[in-house]
């Protein structure tokens, strides 16, 4: 059995499954992985993957999507660290940028590009990225972070990511929603 069937059998030959081979040529399935995140279209894809379960964080993976929504915590020093050296925009542009230059090239790898996709913004966590998750227990810096939030901030700040997958976990396990906290 080859594994398209495979994938029409698991998800029991739904309707989802007919459009999805109909819309895609096998030529264009084994290509996917070679589009841009930004082409048209990719919008369609993840919300079809949703529906089985799968879920994306966007731009990058989990731990930049919780350094993007939580920045301050996440860039929060405790005793004896120094943070990521970065050059001050205003007083060495060309030093700046280069450092966000190169630290793009680590968090995204050989194959990643420039970083070219991500906003102006977003380029400038790649040095904290790498100080806080290339090298170090990326469980441990997720713990110090989240427990310097307060339950407020967390459910908040949350990325909308999680309220989705939280939604699904809740209706497959049958789950009532959360109580609101007053």
């Amino acid at each position: 059995m080859n594994w398209r069937r495979k994938w029409i059998d698991y998800t029991r030959g739904g309707v989802d499954v007919w459009l999805f081979w109909r819309r895609v040529s096998q030529q264009q399935l084994d290509a996917m992985h070679t589009r841009s995140p930004t082409a048209p279209g990719q919008g369609f894809w993840i919300s079809r993957l949703q529906r089985h379960g799968v879920y994306f964080s966007a731009p990058l993976d989990v731990d930049f999507l919780m350094l993007q929504h939580f920045s301050d915590a996440y860039q929060a020093l405790d005793d004896g660290e120094l943070g990521p050296h970065v050059p001050d925009k205003d007083d060495d542009l060309d030093g700046h940028e280069k450092r966000i230059q190169r630290a793009a090239r680590v968090v995204l790898g050989d194959e990643g590009g420039e970083g070219d996709t991500y906003t102006a913004e977003e380029r400038e966590l790649f040095p904290w990225y790498t100080y806080r998750f290339l090298g170090k227990g990326k469980p441990s810096t997720h713990i110090l972070a989240l427990g310097r939030l307060t339950q407020d901030e967390l459910r908040t700040g949350l990325p909308p990511v999680f309220a989705t997958m939280f939604t699904r976990i809740r209706e497959v396990l049958h789950l009532p929603e959360p109580a609101e906290e007053t």
